[in-house]
């Protein structure tokens, strides 16, 4: 498989958020590289292209998970008996309420 294949395969499957298929993919990269042409410019110039995608999409699936892990944490924070609630407005503002705003049960 040459590295243009596994660069490929690598955009795939990164859309498709397919994370767990990435360590494989890494050690098919490595072999392709060994593999490859250091000469071939034309190779070089689609792998370039390539990669600058899949570092955009691995940017990408980097600050999906970060703002995963933060929206967990702020969850967490909020405790499980729901002491406090965290709401934000139509402008994106966020608001904090205390207990003081009990949960009522609907009848």
């Amino acid at each position: 498989m040459t590295l243009l294949e596994t660069l490929d395969g690598l955009i795939e499957r990164l859309r498709a958020g397919d994370i767990d298929a990435l360590e494989g993919i890494a050690k098919d990269m490595e072999r392709a590289l060994a593999a490859m042409d250091p000469a071939d410019a034309a190779a070089l110039a689609g792998v370039r292209a390539r990669a600058a995608e899949a570092a955009s999409l691995l940017d990408a699936a980097g600050k999906g998970v970060r703002a995963a892990r933060w929206r967990l944490a702020e969850i967490r924070a909020m405790g499980t008996d729901g002491g406090r609630l965290v709401t934000y407005d139509g402008k994106g503002r966020r608001a904090e309420e205390g207990a003081s705003l009990a949960m009522m049960q609907r009848l």
